[in-house]
């Protein structure tokens, strides 16, 4: 039988278990505003990138940090200035890949932009 036809027998559920180790929010920089899928980045089980908002600016002076957390160790590992749209892990090279469509210089739109940052 195909799926939601009646009788269908139904799916084995496997079951995740969800374990809170710490809060973000305890690590400096942090606040709960900035904690959501558009702004933190989870690549693997010890890495964390945070897309956290400036205290102090506002939407139309968007300035952001970007945080990487070490979820093992509990801490941040690099916090550094960087307007972006969008930000990724390779942990395997220890580099963020940051995308940005903003120019601070011109504070506007300026087409696509990319660059990284090295971590250890």
């Amino acid at each position: 039988m195909s799926k939601g036809e009646r009788g269908a027998v139904p799916q084995k559920v496997i079951p995740i278990e969800v374990k809170e180790t710490f809060k973000l929010t305890n690590l400096s920089g942090i606040q709960a505003t900035d904690i959501g899928f558009p702004t933190v980045t989870m690549d693997n089980d010890d890495l964390i990138c945070v897309r956290a908002q400036v205290s102090g600016s506002t939407e139309q002076t968007s300035k952001r940090t970007i945080l990487i957390v070490d979820a093992i160790g509990q801490k941040v590992l690099v916090k550094t200035n960087a307007h972006t749209d969008s930000a990724i892990i390779n942990q395997n090279k220890k580099w963020v890949g940051l995308k940005s469509m903003f120019s601070e210089k011109s504070n506007k739109d300026s087409g696509p932009r990319t660059t990284n940052i090295r971590f250890k």
